[in-house]
């Protein structure tokens, strides 16, 4: 299998010649807002071409998930409607043959009415989703997928019951960037103290006053100024904590970046966690699609 992570900023590319060997191919910045003219097919070819030993395999299968399967992706592949089994992914993959007659299959998405009773959807979690299912006998799991768009979901026996998202990562860039808060403040991002303090108070405060609190804490000398920048990333991850349940174990499933930022704020309020790599996840749950795919064929 030839598995693929294409999201929208990024492509990752995997070999998996068996159940137990990854060899990675390709990782780089051509997600889809990169490819000109909708020209996928082309950077697949561009990868068969780089790596020559691809075209001895007969039984290749290009399989992928994330974004190229947006409206604006390679084909756009409806949603499957949630409260939905995370197997059930395999009806809704939109397959076809590459030019040189090569299967390739993308993954849906999913979409809900979710808690607040608001439509919301994702693309690519769905598979990590399906991934941990795979790697835990837990029945019942709370799960965080940190990034631009934070999505919280809640499965129950490998079935999606409920998710929502949160817009943390793109909410911290637009602030981080453009607002009165962080104005001539140092580029310092690795401030420990500060992060848990933005925490605590992203958690008990309305967030809109709390994050003005980052320009009035620096003006009465509670914060530095080299805090300001961490203040405000903790102060938006502890608000997106605070809708979460304090009764139940919350597996994080993402890079280790990232991922580590969520552990510190969780571990700080006294939630129960764990962490599970975003990329583990994402291969196993493709691999778990496409043994089901070619079963089927």
């Amino acid at each position: 299998m030839i598995v693929i992570d294409w999201g929208t900023t990024n492509f990752r590319a995997y070999y998996l010649p068996n159940d137990s060997e990854i060899k990675l191919l390709k990782n780089n910045d051509k997600g889809m807002k990169f490819i000109p003219n909708g020209m996928f097919e082309q950077e697949i070819l561009q990868l068969f071409e780089q790596h020559k030993f691809l075209y001895d395999l007969k039984d290749n299968v290009v399989c992928m998930a994330g974004m190229v399967g947006a409206k604006n992706g390679w084909y756009e592949v409806p949603y499957l409607k949630a409260p939905i089994s995370l197997e059930k992914l395999v009806s809704g993959l939109h397959t076809f043959n590459l030019s040189w007659q090569v299967p390739a299959f993308i993954v849906p998405g999913m979409s809900i009415t979710n808690k607040f009773g608001l439509f919301d959807v994702m693309r690519g979690e769905e598979t990590q989703l399906l991934g941990l299912c795979t790697l835990t006998s837990e029945e019942n799991l709370s799960v965080i997928l940190p990034g631009t768009h934070s999505k919280h979901a809640t499965v129950q026996g490998r079935q999606l019951t409920d998710f929502y998202t949160m817009m943390t990562g793109e909410l911290f860039a637009l602030l981080n960037q453009y607002s009165i808060l962080t104005q001539g403040m140092p580029e310092n991002y690795e401030d420990d103290a500060g992060f848990l303090k933005g925490v605590e108070v992203g958690f008990s405060v309305p967030l809109s006053n709390a994050l003005f609190s980052t320009r009035t804490q620096c003006l009465n000398q509670q914060l530095a100024p080299e805090s300001v920048r961490s203040y405000l990333s903790g102060i938006i991850i502890g608000n997106e904590i605070s809708y979460l349940s304090a009764e139940q174990t919350h597996y994080v499933i993402g890079s280790k970046g990232i991922a580590a930022r969520y552990i510190k704020a969780l571990a700080h309020l006294n939630y129960q966690h764990k962490a599970v790599d975003g990329e583990t996840c994402f291969l196993q749950g493709i691999k778990f699609i496409a043994q089901k795919y070619l079963e089927g064929k």
